[in-house]
């Protein structure tokens, strides 16, 4: 069983997606589509240039985590398209995601890896991506239509001992988050060129546990994300916007810094990061195609 790591955090990862909506199931649903397996010597190569698109950040940070994977799962996307026009679906091994990350985050001790790769190393957790040109955003109610839209599913094969969920407290992390993940694990990454959008995300959940957005959400307790929003300045200052729901609504946004220090709201000498902030504001509003492969 995977120790407790200074790592990071799954899907989602900046900051408020620790938020997401907690769904259980009791069984793993079976992939209904035929799946093209990642090569490690792809995932290697559009890791190290996720690795530094946005400048120099801490990979290991849990804030830090989804501009990494949002950055390789689309550019793996992409990859498969030219391949592919007419779409597919893409599955990353769990035991190549976790050695390749290793590997460019140059992490000396493996044991010391984020707990959510550990993780995925113990219960061989494997991530699927789908992408099919115009059968996966229905409609655009609100906002601009995304220049890709991907499918993501990520889950663990039923396991004798019944293991269903896992759970883990980043201390490293500022602030601390307590995360859970659940054996599946679904949500929509939308690209818009200057936003990425993760939507309608199912399978995870927790919440910061200290500082200022600890006590934000205290009262919220674990909630359920609705949405969560993010732009990267030029010199790799990451905003997010997230809207979270328990027993009421609480919409925030939060700076993140390329070391992975999260602060709220965002600072009144950076008129440009102001900027990024209103744009997250902006109404969007997609409708989707059920998913089709799971």
């Amino acid at each position: 069983m995977p120790k407790r790591s200074r790592g990071a955090q799954t899907v989602f990862v900046l900051l408020l997606f620790s938020l997401f909506c907690a769904a259980r199931r009791a069984e793993a649903q079976a992939l209904t589509c035929a799946a093209d397996t990642v090569s490690r010597a792809e995932l290697a190569a559009e890791m190290r240039t996720a690795a530094v698109l946005y400048g120099d950040y801490n990979l290991l940070a849990t804030t830090n985590w989804t501009r990494f994977q949002s950055a390789l799962y689309l550019q793996l996307v992409r990859n498969a398209m030219e391949r592919e026009p007419l779409g597919g679906v893409l599955m990353i091994p769990s035991a190549d995601l976790f050695w390749e990350f290793v590997s460019v985050a140059e992490v000396e001790d493996p044991a010391e890896a984020p707990a959510h790769l550990l993780w995925r190393l113990h219960l061989d957790q494997r991530t699927y991506l789908e992408y099919k040109p115009d059968s996966i955003v229905r409609s655009v109610k609100k906002g601009s239509q995304p220049t890709l839209a991907v499918n993501v599913y990520i889950n663990w094969p039923d396991r004798p001992d019944g293991t269903e969920k896992y759970s883990f407290i980043d201390t490293l992390s500022v602030p601390e988050l307590r995360v859970t993940n659940h054996q599946e694990i679904t949500f929509r990454i939308l690209d818009f060129g200057d936003m990425v959008v993760y939507d309608k995300v199912a399978g995870a959940s927790g919440r910061p546990l200290s500082g200022v957005l600890g006590a934000l959400f205290k009262v919220i307790g674990e909630g359920d994300v609705k949405w969560a929003r993010a732009g990267i300045s030029e010199d790799g200052i990451q905003v997010v916007r997230a809207q979270a729901k328990k027993f009421f609504t609480k919409t925030a946004t939060v700076t993140i810094l390329p070391d992975g220090v999260a602060e709220k709201g965002t600072p009144d000498d950076r008129p440009d990061l102001a900027v990024i902030a209103a744009m997250l504001e902006e109404d969007l509003d997609l409708e989707y195609y059920p998913y089709g492969c799971w």
